[in-house]
């Protein structure tokens, strides 16, 4: 399973999976002392999670009885999509769970997960694929980025 601002982005129409869950998020902060230097103290300094970022990859496909209907499709999907992926948002919230999607419904559960887990998010850049079968299938590519304290998956109901 997974939701983005609450809308379903594991169906037959749209379908992304999330590529970096479990990495860790980007740091700040340096090393105070200058290694090699005579009479420095050797040592790190502070490292602060600052920056989680991850990417949602997967497809839009339209649906229908012929290549028309198969075309709206794909444009009316691809429209909700792009509101859900607006760079102007504020970050929202991604849910994921161990649901599997609706395509692979007999699969294990969703990136091998036991409880909901929700980031706050929004989408920083994104890549998109050719238009295929006669406009009824894309690929696209989303780099989100978390700036929560600290950033990173929660469990949905923990604080």
């Amino acid at each position: 399973m997974l939701r983005i601002q609450g809308t379903d982005c594991q169906t037959v129409n749209i379908h992304l999976d999330v590529v970096g869950y479990g990495e860790s998020a980007s740091v700040r902060g340096e090393d105070l002392e200058l290694p090699t230097v005579a009479g420095r103290v050797l040592g790190p300094g502070p490292r602060i999670k600052d920056v989680y970022r991850f990417e949602l990859e997967g497809y839009v496909r339209g649906t229908g009885a012929d290549r028309d209907e198969k075309a709206e499709s794909w444009r009316e999907n691809t429209d909700v999509l792009m509101a859900l992926m607006d760079f102007e948002l504020d970050p929202d919230t991604i849910e994921i769970g161990p649901e599997p999607p609706a395509n692979f419904p007999n699969s294990a559960p969703y990136l091998g997960l036991t409880d909901d887990m929700f980031i706050n998010a929004r989408c920083v850049s994104m890549v998109r694929g050719p238009l295929l079968d006669h406009m009824s299938f894309q690929s696209w590519s989303f780099q989100m980025e978390s700036i929560d304290s600290p950033p990173g998956w929660q469990v949905s109901g923990s604080s």
